[in-house]
């Protein structure tokens, strides 16, 4: 399990204790990040001290002309010998924690365990609201935000994109009317109409989508409607 973790090279050990001797006393959510890890204070504090000697002390010494002699090259090595013993169950249960994420991965050099994709079974619940921007020569910038979003677009939970229905000229009676189709990820869209339709008004129906299970779109938009400029 804890292979791989801890570097065997000299330089990329000693940057691995760089980077987490200031990591463990961050803040993460208000919280210092050895405890939101499940660590004592002591093991906190020994981290950082064995951290310091290895990276202030030994390191100056293992890569100086003059101070680069065969008993520091082995104090070097029993250091990282010894310090992996102590870090290594450490890592274990940082990696175990509930609290753990993708900074902490980074730092530590460990992987987080990813959960399956769950199936879809129901549709999409999230409303889809639609903003339309003419940018000129037929360009329209598409924004859609969910019910819960706030300032900046986000995707809901299940969503991995936006289905667009529209048409052009006449206003569609319902969503079956709409003669185009289109299908873009994410929350923003550029659309390019053909700007032989300049001074037309284009009227569009949006919903979320996610493309593995088109089965389950969410509901369309209210129709949104703008002159093509």
């Amino acid at each position: 399990m804890a292979k791989g973790r801890i570097p065997r090279a000299i330089k990329e050990f000693s940057a691995y204790l760089m980077v987490t001797r200031h990591y463990l006393p961050e803040l993460t959510d208000g919280m210092p990040n050895w405890e939101r890890l499940n660590l004592s204070a002591d093991e906190k504090d020994k981290w950082i001290a064995d951290a310091n000697y290895f990276v202030d002390t030994l390191m100056p010494l293992h890569s100086g002309i003059n101070t680069k002699t065969m008993t520091v090259n082995s104090m070097v090595r029993k250091f990282m010998k010894t310090f992996s013993k102590f870090a290594i169950p450490l890592l274990n249960r940082m990696q175990a924690s509930f609290k753990r994420n993708e900074n902490d991965a980074t730092a530590f050099n460990f992987k987080l365990k990813r959960k399956k994709p769950s199936r879809m079974k129901t549709a999409i619940a999230d409303t889809c609201y639609l903003s339309v921007k003419g940018k000129g020569q037929g360009m329209l910038i598409i924004v859609c935000r969910n019910e819960k979003g706030e300032g900046r677009s986000r995707l809901p939970e299940r969503a991995k994109g936006v289905k667009l229905a529209y048409k052009i000229g006449e206003a569609p009676a319902n969503v079956n009317e709409c003669t185009m189709f289109d299908f873009f990820s994410g929350t923003h869209h550029r659309l390019q109409i053909d700007p032989k339709h300049t001074g037309k008004r284009i009227y569009i129906y949006a919903c979320w989508i996610n493309l593995s299970y088109p089965q389950f779109a969410g509901a369309y938009s209210q129709l949104t409607s703008i002159i093509i400029s």
